[in-house]
């Protein structure tokens, strides 16, 4: 085989796996009824509404959807952003179970820019 066809053939198989990542990003966060985003932002509507019991059931699903797709970003990308959504959700769920109106919005804000940052071709900082 010769190097061109090698280089080829290589960089068809990363593009092939790159799509794949994510249509596999796509299934796990955004085809669901809900979607992550939704999510989030219902936990933040329901914590500007005092709603407290249904931001927590919403801040649980949040958490487990992303438990479902961390090991997609993780092949995608990973590094500090991931480690940081992971925080930022941890104390999204600390603000809403102490009913702290203030940091439930700005953790939900918080996640909401790092997930997008995860999932993009192309993250802004």
């Amino acid at each position: 085989m010769s190097q061109r066809r090698i280089s080829i053939s290589l960089f068809a198989l990363l593009f092939v796996a790159y799509i794949g990542l994510f249509a596999w990003q796509q299934a796990v966060f955004f085809q669901k009824q809900e979607s992550f985003y939704d999510e989030l932002h219902a936990v933040m509507e329901s914590s500007r509404e005092g709603d407290w019991a249904r931001a927590a059931e919403k801040a649980e699903n949040v958490e487990n959807m992303w438990e479902r797709g961390k090991v997609i970003i993780s092949i995608k990308s990973g590094g500090t952003n991931q480690a940081l959504l992971n925080i930022s959700l941890k104390q999204l769920k600390g603000a809403i179970k102490e009913k702290d109106l203030k940091s439930a919005i700005r953790e939900g804000e918080t996640s909401v820019m790092l997930f997008e940052n995860l999932t993009s071709v192309t993250p802004r900082f």
